[in-house]
């Protein structure tokens, strides 16, 4: 695990003028007013959940549909000027470089136009207080007209300088923020991978380590990841907050006493606890969220991207050779296994249940 010289001096760059940065945007914004007057963002589709759900690759294969945006790797660290940054790079396409193994080690292979959860940044420039473990990640957007305006400009960018009609956003941050983000778009569309807790459990917790160790011997990695708004795994690890600060306190005092499988099954539980009440809420609500399960993805893959258009409303007879491509491509991971022990297991499933069982996981469906 590596970080370029080149990403790593632009990232601080943005990080010491950010406020400069962010009036680039707005310089770039009031430029091109004429034009985003006659964009529309129509049913944005956000793919959120917790991490190793399922989310990278949900994303990849919708950012394949002809008529689909969404950040890409290549829009970092310049987030606050898409349109610039992308007419520069449309014309060097040199820029996109070779595919290679993305730092995870799980088999998906990216490049600079590999799409990626990058709106994060905005979220932090205008809110600082997130990703504290006692505020919630929920927040109060009818009372922050001036996030709103910008976002929805940003979005446009992308859609404009894009040439597509639909925007996506890879953001599992924005779980918490299911209801304010319906508030800005009352018609956007939220997929939320699941998946089965001792398995998914297992591959946060290998993920965990990778850039823990990965850290140690390089000191620009937690500040990369911080700057790109990831703190899901590694020395900056937190905990999303949907609201409930008993569960997020538990999750940190079990992980404070190196009891890792115990608080990342009470993080799994809590989280997807809250969605599924959410859900329930309203039909606004209901019709917003669908979870899918990541085995189903896998097991079942033409069925479930084509479950996925039809949600997302878009045409799936453009796509088929897309659907042909992943159903070969996707399957449940091999390149690792799980060590859990039985008493281990038992004990998450234990902690999971409400959910689990819901979801029809138990101990005889993990790998």
């Amino acid at each position: 695990m590596n970080v370029p010289a080149s990403l790593y001096w632009r990232t601080k760059l943005m990080q010491k003028f950010k406020p400069l940065y962010k009036s680039l945007g707005d310089l770039e914004s009031w430029l091109l007013k004429t034009e985003l007057q006659d964009i529309k963002v129509n049913a944005p589709v956000y793919i959120t959940s917790l991490a190793r759900s399922g989310t990278t690759i949900i994303t990849e294969i919708l950012s394949k549909h002809d008529n689909v945006c969404s950040h890409t790797y290549g829009d970092f660290p310049a987030v606050f000027t898409p349109y610039w940054n992308n007419w520069l790079r449309q014309r060097q396409p040199f820029l996109s470089g070779k595919k290679f193994e993305r730092a995870h080690q799980d088999r998906i292979m990216i490049n600079n136009d590999s799409a990626d959860a990058f709106e994060e940044v905005i979220w932090m420039y205008f809110h600082p207080q997130l990703h504290q473990p006692k505020i919630a990640n929920e927040l109060p957007i009818e009372n922050d007209p001036s996030f709103v305006e910008y976002y929805i400009k940003h979005i446009k960018k992308h859609l404009l300088i894009k040439n597509k009609s639909r925007y996506i956003a890879k953001a599992n941050y924005n779980i918490s923020r299911i209801k304010e983000i319906l508030k800005i778009f009352p018609d956007a569309k939220f997929i939320i991978p699941i998946r089965h807790p001792v398995n998914h459990i297992a591959s946060l917790m290998k993920q965990h380590e990778i850039y823990k160790k990965a850290a140690q011997n390089n000191n620009k990695i937690d500040s990369q990841l911080a700057a790109s708004g990831h703190f899901e795994f590694g020395h900056l690890r937190q905990v999303i907050n949907m609201g409930n600060s008993q569960y997020t306190k538990k999750v940190l005092n079990l992980w404070e006493k190196n009891l890792e499988i115990k608080g990342w099954a009470h993080y799994w539980q809590g989280l997807f606890e809250a969605v599924i009440k959410l859900k329930r809420q309203s039909k606004q609500l209901n019709n917003a969220i669908k979870f899918i399960k990541y085995e189903d993805l896998c097991h079942h893959s033409k069925e479930t991207i084509e479950d996925i258009l039809q949600y997302c409303h878009l045409d799936a007879a453009v796509f088929s050779h897309h659907i042909s491509k992943y159903e070969e491509k996707l399957s449940l991971p091999g390149y690792y296994k799980i060590t859990f022990n039985q008493d281990e297991i038992d004990e998450i499933l234990q902690i999971t249940q409400t959910v689990s069982r819901k979801f029809g996981y138990n101990k005889s469906n993990c790998n």
